[in-house]
């Protein structure tokens, strides 16, 4: 439907599309600055005081995301430290790891690298949120950056936007790392997506152009030929996990998708 059809048929284009900004005042999220964003079937919020990372996701009513025991949270005093940083991780659709560190907490040289490193728990600056017609598309969008620095360390930013079109089911994720700094700079980068019920369930497939599969340790091993379906809970069950060799296109660009064949939707 074009600009004009639309417009005839609603008195705001907010009871479709719209971004507001929001504060939680509760629990561990009490503060936690956030962006409502509305599109359409697609709902979704942007954490203003967490990288701009994506938290709660729904599509047609159904929820996507994943929140983890200690629940929906802002920064805190444990964010960081040692394995004590799982008590910070709440999940969402997607938090970014890196830019020092993706993996368990370890201390290299005398310097302590936390788990997924820093960068998830950063409070983005120069925000920006807009709404607004360009030609006959109504666009919804968030910006702004994160720096990752040390008195007399790196000095890195990222610039980051979150933008999605009125009737798409799409949201697009823009990020650029800036080496503000004098040295050249390590650098790990991993957007960690997680799924959650009631999309989530037994059955549902993951489909990955994987072309080898590697138990990550002990535990994992002889699990690996069940890595692509979904099983049902189990109580107390250990993390099974799983590292893949992806086959790509000529522009080094690959894909991941969950699938639920049954309901007919899917989230790649």
């Amino acid at each position: 439907m074009d600009r004009q059809e639309l417009l005839r048929r609603v008195g705001s284009v907010q009871q479709l599309a719209c971004i507001r900004p929001m504060t939680y005042t509760e629990g561990r999220c009490a503060g936690l600055r956030a962006y409502e964003v509305k599109n359409g079937p697609l709902e979704y919020k942007v954490l203003a005081d967490k990288c701009l990372d994506v938290g709660e996701l729904s599509y047609r009513g159904i929820n996507f995301s994943f929140l983890s025991k200690p629940g929906l949270q802002g920064r805190n005093h444990y964010d960081t430290r040692g394995q004590e940083a799982l008590r910070s991780i709440m999940g969402g659709m997607f938090f970014t790891a890196g830019l020092e560190n993706i993996c368990a907490p370890c201390t290299v040289d005398g310097t302590e690298y936390p788990m997924h490193g820093r960068l998830r728990t950063t409070p983005a600056e120069h925000l920006c949120a807009d709404a607004g017609w360009q030609g006959e598309d109504y666009v919804l969008s968030v910006s702004g950056e994160m720096r990752e620095a040390e008195l007399f360390g790196e000095n890195l930013l990222l610039r980051r936007s979150i933008t999605s079109r009125y009737g798409e089911s799409e949201i697009r994720l823009v990020d650029e790392v800036v080496n503000e700094g004098f040295r050249e700079e390590p650098m790990m980068l991993m957007y960690h997506c997680n799924m959650g019920f009631p999309f989530l369930r037994e059955g549902v497939r993951l489909i990955l152009p994987t072309e080898k599969v590697t138990p990550r340790e002990e535990v994992s091993a002889g699990h690996q030929e069940g890595w692509a379906v979904m099983d049902a809970p189990r109580d107390n069950e250990p993390e099974y996990v799983f590292l893949h060799q992806l086959r790509a296109g000529e522009n080094g660009e690959t894909f991941a998708a969950v699938v639920d064949d049954e309901r007919e939707i899917a989230f790649e």
